[in-house]
């Protein structure tokens, strides 16, 4: 995967994983969390998380986690973005095949009138 590939990537991703679910506090925000696979070529895994890792800094996200898991060829990268608190965790599955995807925002306060579970 090549580099304009893995940002437009992580611009898909935010699009694509849109379903989102949460649960409503007392102050009516919403906790919004989506989660996805991507199919990547086990060879790439790696390669594919340090450039979704470029691609997150330098548009402002924090890595909070960038690991490599004892086997040598799985790996985890996490990530918030400090002005949003939304977070990312990107890692490898089991078998290999491919790249497990979470997006969350910790608040989303609809707008007047607004219900996310019925609109």
């Amino acid at each position: 995967m090549n580099r304009r590939r893995a940002a437009h990537l992580m611009v898909g991703l935010t699009a694509a994983l849109a379903l989102a679910t949460g649960c409503s506090p007392d102050d009516d925000r919403w906790s919004l969390g989506a989660v996805g696979d991507l199919k990547v070529d086990p060879a790439g895994q790696l390669a594919t998380l340090g450039r979704i890792r470029t691609v997150l800094q330098q548009r402002g996200w924090e890595i909070t986690d960038d690991s490599t898991f004892a086997d040598g060829t799985r790996g985890k990268l996490s990530a918030i973005h400090p002005s949003t608190s939304h977070t990312t965790v990107v890692t490898t599955t089991v078998d290999r095949q491919y790249l497990a995807v979470s997006l969350g925002s910790p608040c989303h306060l609809p707008a007047p009138g607004e219900n996310p579970l019925r609109n």
